[in-house]
């Protein structure tokens, strides 16, 4: 796939996301989508389309309010996307304000769906961990 295609992937994806479309969002993965949060938050690794929804609905249950902004999509290698995007959210109950940039590091298989998102603290991990996953795979 084009590198531009997969940045296009990713951005589709993320708006669908963004926009509460989760139907249209999971369009964009594939059936054994991994996604992860180790460095950042939600410990775990969720798989499939229904532990992807898990994961999101944790995500969401933490934060009274919670908006993310694409910030920067870069294809990166044969596979993979990473992306800087704003996130800014407040706590429910702690009151606890977040405003952030963290990066998103996503695979594309070769059918043009997603199969492993990862955020991370940074744009520049992300890249680590992309340029580590083209390595190794």
């Amino acid at each position: 796939m084009k590198p531009e295609e997969r940045e296009q992937l990713f951005r589709d994806g993320f708006e669908a996301y963004v926009e509460g479309d989760m139907e249209r969002a999971l369009s964009q993965y594939s059936p054994e989508i991994e996604a992860t949060a180790p460095d950042w938050m939600n410990q775990g690794t969720f798989k499939g389309h229904q532990g992807f929804l898990e994961w999101a609905a944790a995500w969401h249950e933490a934060w009274e309010s919670w908006t993310q902004e694409l910030v920067e999509v870069r294809a990166a290698g044969a596979d993979h996307v990473v992306a800087r995007v704003r996130v800014r959210g407040r706590g429910r109950g702690s009151g606890v304000e977040l405003d952030q940039e963290v990066g998103q590091v996503v695979a594309v298989d070769e059918h043009g769906k997603a199969t492993y998102i990862q955020i991370t603290q940074d744009f520049e991990r992300a890249l680590e961990i992309a340029r580590e996953r083209e390595v190794s795979n």
